[in-house]
């Protein structure tokens, strides 16, 4: 997940891990270094004979068009019901410890989220939603893989990979990245669960 790079800054940095930081923290990177920072520095560890690599987490506008423009990603946007998101944010909020699980809480940062006042280093997942190659709505394990078997996809379980190891920069992932597309090794398929 992209938002595993801020985690990984906040507990740098010595700040708790609540979602507030890490809007602040992604929007401050993404002012700073790029709209595409966040998918830049998670996929230039990708190794070199990686076949297909799922990336979620995706929020910005910005990371769509890198994947797409450099790595020749399909993006799949999955939506699910308001009701269903409120229970699922409920239940992780209160199991990471990121925030005070409300169902306040949740509508201010569903709107946040979607881009509602948001600049465009912000959050922006109801545009990333709209720049899905492939849209599937999750109301239900059932209807999930009706609807992608529909879309013409195969679901499958996949490992995620973990990157930005301690000690590497910004420059040594731009090297890496340029490794890749010299020897046009490209993942098949990227998925975005919003």
């Amino acid at each position: 997940t992209l938002s595993d790079r801020l985690r990984e800054e906040l507990d740098r940095r010595g700040w708790p891990r609540t979602r507030d930081n890490l809007v602040a923290v992604g929007n401050e990177w993404r002012r700073d270094f790029g709209a595409e920072i966040l998918a830049r520095k998670s996929l230039a560890l990708v190794a070199p004979e990686t076949k297909a690599v799922v990336v979620e987490g995706i929020r910005n506008p910005g990371e769509i068009s890198f994947l797409k423009e450099f790595w020749g990603a399909v993006i799949v946007g999955v939506d699910a019901p308001e009701e269903l998101r409120l229970r699922l944010y409920l239940g992780r909020a209160k199991a990471r410890g990121e925030d005070t699980a409300s169902e306040a809480e949740f509508w201010r940062v569903n709107e946040r989220d979607l881009g509602k006042n948001e600049d465009q280093f912000g959050q922006q997942a109801g545009a990333c939603l709209d720049m899905a190659d492939v849209k599937l709505m999750n109301d239900g394990t059932e209807k999930f893989l009706t609807e992608s078997k529909k879309a013409g996809k195969e679901q499958y379980l996949v490992l995620y990979f973990i990157s930005a190891h301690p000690g590497s920069t910004l420059l040594d992932m731009a090297e890496l990245a340029v490794f890749l597309k010299e020897r046009r090794i490209r993942p098949q398929q990227i998925n975005d669960f919003l």
